[in-house]
């Protein structure tokens, strides 16, 4: 994904809002503690620095960023479960589902999808899952 002016966030505290609305002190915030951020996020914030008046903290190391995909160019993923593009998403979802309120079932691993490549979650404990894969 690439991040514009306009490109609307799609998580976070500022989820909904065009990039150009979020505040100044955010923006800094994104740079200075990063683990939570999306590299292309970053990549945007430090192009549009000096544009945006927003001072690049010092401990900033370059970003070593995978080529850009366009969405026409993407391969679909052909499951019907929810998938994940990578592991780091799919444990990422994980996390928020187990800290969510509710008695629902949860799911409680990842897994990357032999059918389509992506990632999965599920509540099958794996050795549930190696059983029934060896009947």
């Amino acid at each position: 994904m690439k991040y514009s002016d306009d490109t609307i966030m799609p998580y976070g505290g500022y989820r909904g809002f065009p990039v150009k609305n979020l505040p100044k002190k955010y923006l800094y915030n994104v740079l200075k503690d990063k683990k939570n951020a999306r590299p292309e996020f970053i990549e945007y914030i430090i192009e549009n620095a000096q544009r945006l008046g927003i001072k690049i903290p010092v401990d900033v190391p370059k970003l070593k960023l995978p080529k850009y995909v366009p969405p026409e160019e993407m391969v679909q993923f052909i499951c019907d479960k929810k998938t994940f593009a990578t592991e780091k998403d799919a444990r990422r979802s994980l996390k928020t589902i187990r800290n969510a309120e509710g008695d629902n079932k949860k799911p409680i691993r990842v897994y990357e999808c032999p059918e389509c490549s992506g990632w999965h979650l599920t509540s099958m404990d794996i050795e549930i899952f190696k059983n029934e894969v060896e009947k």
